[in-house]
């Protein structure tokens, strides 16, 4: 297969696997067919690879593809990493520290625990921003209303955050543990060494996954640092790329690429995606991609890198008044 749309390689993103095909998750039978898919008619490379391709001016091949998982779950070591492996290909995974050591779990997991185990069917949630009735009477309402507080919680600062989810958890009785339940936990150091020795790489994702464009400099800082730190450590492998935690485009701005820069970074990369894949190595947009096959191919093929290139030259003629 050539490329159709051009020969700028692209960085897949995934976070979540599942044996089974689950709402938000790449089932095992679903990546499979994705990896195999790569395997046959993609040039995959290492993020270190593609890095100093970047830096050097290297022309790749068409089809070039770079694989990157976030957070590392433990259906990264049960669902994903056996795939890869077994079709021989590389891939990062982006590693929130504390995620590893079990002394931390991610606040949209907690929500939905608890709203997968209030035994009410329906419940009033009072936000600064007004009540919010959540029907809670079948599985697809409950992952409705979770998607409704999850939109809301992801606006609001840290702290506002933490109290929200707290509102929640007292008003649905449901007490949240303070390590998370097997299906919300993280890959431990132990798994995560033995995918290392396997062939996969690994990168930073900070320490507690929060917003960093909200954090004083201190924590900044300490957030980025000590996660690289305690991955090459833990890990023995050198951590040399990072993701910004959410990655939307309020989630890193020229400070927080300093920070990454200070802390010994060579690159990172966010969330999404436009017409800009690579302009700035500290800001390396990414694809992210479900179980849908076609959706894959259009990002693999190029469709969707090219949609964004008329995307962008539509708003420059806009901007330039030009038709």
């Amino acid at each position: 297969m050539n490329a159709i749309y051009g020969a700028e390689p692209v960085i897949l993103m995934y976070h979540r696997f599942s044996a089974a095909p689950a709402p938000r998750r790449v089932s095992v039978a679903a990546f499979d067919q994705q990896m195999s898919y790569l395997a046959r008619h993609a040039n995959v490379v290492t993020m270190q690879e593609l890095n100093e391709g970047l830096r050097s001016g290297t022309v790749f091949r068409p089809n070039t593809v770079a694989i990157t998982i976030d957070d590392g779950y433990a259906d990264l070591h049960d669902h994903a990493f056996p795939v890869l492996r077994r079709h021989g290909l590389p891939a990062m995974a982006f590693i929130t520290s504390d995620f590893a050591r079990g002394t931390f779990w991610h606040w949209p997991d907690r929500l939905q625990h608890i709203l997968v185990h209030c035994a009410a069917p329906a419940l009033r949630v009072d936000t600064a921003s007004g009540v919010m009735m959540l029907d809670l009477s079948t599985t697809e309402q409950r992952l409705e209303a979770w998607n409704r507080v999850a939109d809301y919680c992801h606006e609001l600062p840290d702290a506002a955050r933490e109290q929200t989810i707290a509102d929640v958890a007292r008003v649905a009785q449901v007490p949240v543990p303070a390590t998370a339940p097997p299906e919300y936990r993280g890959a431990d150091f132990d798994q995560l060494r033995d995918m290392v020795a396997g062939g996969l790489s690994v990168g930073g994702h900070s320490v507690t996954h929060p917003r960093l464009t909200t954090l004083a400099d201190e924590q900044l800082s300490m957030e980025i640092e000590v996660c690289k730190k305690e991955l090459e450590r833990e890990l023995q492998v050198p951590v040399t790329c990072f993701a910004y935690p959410f990655g939307a485009p309020g989630d890193h701005d020229d400070r927080v690429h300093a920070a990454v820069r200070r802390a010994g970074f060579a690159s990172a990369a966010v969330s999404y995606f436009d017409a800009h894949l690579y302009d700035d190595r500290y800001a390396l947009r990414r694809f992210g991609v479900s179980a849908d096959f076609w959706d894959f191919i259009k990002v693999v093929g190029g469709l969707k890198r090219a949609r964004a290139i008329q995307k962008d030259r539509a708003r420059v003629r806009g901007s330039d008044g030009r038709v």
